[in-house]
């Protein structure tokens, strides 16, 4: 009788540790808490996906509207394409991303270059709004990121490297960064329209756009790197996390 009940609760262990491989494994199983976390899981995408999506059109609507004349030929260049139409079919493909993420878990290597190609041409695209010249548009736009955009994108991304069992997507980590530098370089911009405000009328044109851009690019620098540091710490300390996890259910 003790050698069955040690059998049974050695099977129940097992059992435990292979449903959690293969939680860990990324594969659908039939625990019913799995069925929250994949909808949390679902939401933290879909958000990530419009948190993109918003910051990508807000970013070309002020780019659009701008007025000076440095980006005339470049704004020639796409004046025979809709950018509202274009955006709708982005948006459409990244929808299309996401349903075969959800469905087929094809969440791997493709689906951090996707995203690593999307956030390298939004974060290259966006030097174009330090071209403004009207303060009000910049402001308001860095009012939307510091308490919309940002929140969400942030929440979503640590609930994706904590809780998300499966292979971390390196890429996606690495642009989460440059995505994140531009974020709080517009939130500054939020912060600090006096001191930008001061160094126009205190120097010269061409001169205060060399202080401004020394600043933010030193400003940039030093974001990479600290936030760089930061988040390897955590993703370093969410596998630590997942293999003590692990460590428990095999002991």
């Amino acid at each position: 009788m003790e050698e069955t009940k040690q059998e049974f609760v050695g099977n129940q262990k097992t059992c435990l540790s292979f449903s959690l491989r293969q939680n860990m494994a990324g594969l659908n199983t039939n625990i019913p808490w799995l069925y929250i976390y994949n909808s949390v899981r679902t939401y933290s995408y879909l958000s990530i996906y419009l948190s993109i999506y918003l910051s990508i059109y807000l970013s070309i609507y002020l780019f659009k509207s701008s007025t000076l004349e440095l980006l005339l030929s470049f704004r020639l260049f796409f004046s025979f394409l809709s950018f509202s139409f274009l955006f709708r079919l982005l948006f459409l493909f990244l929808l299309f991303i996401f349903f075969i993420d959800f469905f087929f878990s094809f969440r791997s290597l493709l689906f951090s270059f996707i995203l690593f190609l999307f956030f390298f041409f939004f974060f290259f695209a966006s030097f174009f709004l330090f071209f403004r010249v009207y303060f009000f548009l910049l402001l308001l736009f860095s009012f939307l990121i510091y308490f919309f955009i940002f929140p969400l994108f942030f929440t979503s991304f640590l609930f994706l490297l904590f809780f998300d069992y499966s292979f971390l997507h390196f890429l996606f980590f690495y642009s989460f960064l440059f995505y994140l530098s531009f974020l709080f370089l517009c939130s500054f911009l939020f912060l600090c329209p006096f001191l930008l405000v001061f160094f126009s009328f205190f120097l010269p044109f061409h001169l205060f756009f060399f202080v401004y851009y020394c600043f933010f690019s030193l400003f940039l620098f030093f974001l990479i790197f600290s936030f760089s540091f930061l988040f390897l710490s955590c993703f370093f300390l969410s596998y630590f996390f997942r293999f003590f996890i692990y460590f428990l259910f095999q002991v």
